[in-house]
């Protein structure tokens, strides 16, 4: 640091971008970054802490590329990869909803609402305006690729939460076999042998008690 100069002073004349496409994709990047410390519910595989946001975008990303064959439907792989890469941006502006809780009433709403106000304030960036198509892609479920990568995305905290039954989010908020069963039946169709062992999964979660029964009456 030169003399008479602080930290401040040295942060105010940071080189930048000059063109000015490149100066808005460039804060784009550093601003979905904070992905990375949105905290989600399920477990990693092997330890006592939860996944990321971010880390669960790569690994479902990875998913893809090692259960693609096992998709109902022909698939573009790479398009595949591309959806799940950008699934979860929304996030980044509302935060991870637990798909068990009562909030998740509302969590499509509050997400359409944030990717609109996201293409607001990029509005001259074809390439945000093509990620918002790609996760409407997903979340819609306009192609095989946004319904293999939904399935996916139900599938992986299955197997995540069974990896790791310590510190399941299963055990920690008292979900029942049958919510998560009814979920994989909701996918099934676009990975039915996934889907086949998921739900043995269940199964036998429910039979270690990590999985609460089905609710009676």
């Amino acid at each position: 640091m030169l003399a008479g100069h602080t930290v401040e002073d040295a942060g105010s004349q940071r080189v930048r971008p000059q063109d000015a496409d490149l100066s808005e994709l460039h804060s784009f990047l550093l601003e979905i970054d904070r992905l990375k410390q949105v905290n989600r519910q399920n477990p990693i595989a092997t330890g006592p802490r939860a996944e990321t946001t971010a880390e669960h975008s790569w690994h479902l990303s990875v998913a893809v590329l090692i259960f693609a064959r096992f998709a109902s439907e022909t698939l573009d792989v790479n398009a595949a990869v591309t959806l799940a890469a950008v699934h979860d941006i929304p996030e980044v502006f509302v935060g991870d909803t637990f798909v068990y809780s009562p909030q998740i009433n509302s969590r499509h709403k509050n997400e359409v609402t944030a990717m609109r106000q996201m293409v607001a304030n990029h509005r001259n960036s074809v390439e945000v305006k093509d990620i918002f198509d790609k996760w409407k892609e997903y979340e819609e479920l306009l192609s095989p690729e946004g319904r293999f990568v939904m399935a996916l995305d139900v599938l992986l905290p299955v197997f995540l939460n069974y990896s790791n039954l310590e510190f399941s989010s299963w055990r920690a908020h008292h979900v029942r076999a049958d919510q998560v069963q009814r979920r994989i039946d909701g996918v099934r169709e676009y990975c039915p042998e996934l889907a086949d062992f998921a739900s043995q999964v269940v199964c036998d979660a429910a039979r270690l008690g990590v999985l609460r029964p089905q609710k009676s009456g």
